[in-house]
């Protein structure tokens, strides 16, 4: 006897399917956020020729290759200008002038340390990463340098959501590194294992599906699109993911409860009349019975009446 398959998947195959399917799609991702520089290993840093640096505002005569420096987030980097002597730090995006008396907005100081022609970042975060450039006051020259993170999710996308057929649904891929990752979205169903890639953008399949680069839509939602979401982060340095489970539910889903609950207590009710009318009706019997019987007694004559007339 061939025994039917269950409905719900082992969830660990479930898992290391999904697992292997993020593998396989970064490992044949060619798209790169940022260009063509390539990352050292972790630790080190390395001088790319081919790399374009950015010419500054601070009109250099001479402009050295990139350097490239891996960090991860809360640790500590260095920077190094190598072969400069009076150095300027600034960071590239926000054109700000880094010294060691500088400080954020709340007035806490210590976020970057300069020592000769080393800028140490202390507690590296969000916006530390990217491209730096130091200025040889001496030389005239320019020094840049990138600071590479991995990507990193700033907020999963949770464990699971529930939503009702019809209701429009909005996943964002929070993640940040340098340089910028490439996002991919995947979707897999829990029951069948069927997997579809969601980017490239599906629209010509699925109106109603856009994948947006850290943005997924659909618009509206249906119970087949009751599926595992994954979205997937790549850059030079490395790649993470992060997973949910969206359930789907059919409009009148949460109404059923209620309508069985109604109809259990109409039953109920009806059940209740039927008996207490039968019961009634047993009352109203026995009392007509016993009226009869006290009749019948009366209208007998006594004992002591019928002795005296004989």
């Amino acid at each position: 006897m061939v025994r039917p398959r269950s409905a719900v998947p082992n969830l660990i195959s479930r898992n290391l399917l999904l697992q292997l399917l993020i593998v396989c799609v970064v490992a044949v991702s060619t798209t790169i956020g940022a260009g063509n520089v390539t990352a050292p290993r972790s630790g080190s840093s390395l001088v790319s020729p081919s790399s374009k640096p950015k010419k500054t505002t601070l009109a250099p005569v001479v402009v050295v290759p990139v350097d490239a420096v891996v960090t991860k987030e809360n640790e500590v980097a260095t920077l190094q200008c190598s072969g400069a002597q009076v150095i300027v730090w600034y960071q590239s995006r926000t054109q700000r002038i880094l010294t060691s008396d500088w400080k954020d907005e709340k007035g806490n100081s210590g976020k970057y340390v300069v020592a000769d022609s080393t800028l140490n970042i202390t507690r590296v975060g969000r916006g530390d990463i990217g491209l730096y450039v130091c200025y040889d006051g001496l030389t005239r020259a320019n020094y840049t340098v990138q600071l590479f993170m991995k990507p990193t999710m700033a907020k999963e996308l949770g464990k699971s959501l529930n939503m009702a057929e019809g209701e429009n649904l909005k996943l964002n891929c929070d993640v940040f590194g340098w340089p910028a990752p490439a996002i991919n979205w995947i979707r897999l169903n829990p029951i069948t294992e069927f997997v579809q890639p969601l980017t490239p953008n599906v629209t010509l399949a699925d109106p109603r599906i856009v994948a947006n680069g850290s943005l997924l839509t659909i618009t509206p939602a249906i119970r087949t699109d009751y599926m595992v979401y994954a979205c997937i982060a790549k850059n030079n340095v490395g790649f993470t993911n992060s997973t949910i489970l969206v359930r789907v539910k059919g409009r009148f889903t949460a109404i059923w409860p209620f309508i069985g609950i109604v109809i259990e207590v109409i039953i109920l009710v009806i059940v209740i009349m039927f008996f207490e009318k039968k019961k009634a009706k047993q009352i109203a019997q026995q009392q007509a019975l016993q009226e009869e019987n006290e009749k019948l007694i009366k209208s007998q004559p006594a004992k002591g009446d019928a002795k005296q007339r004989k």
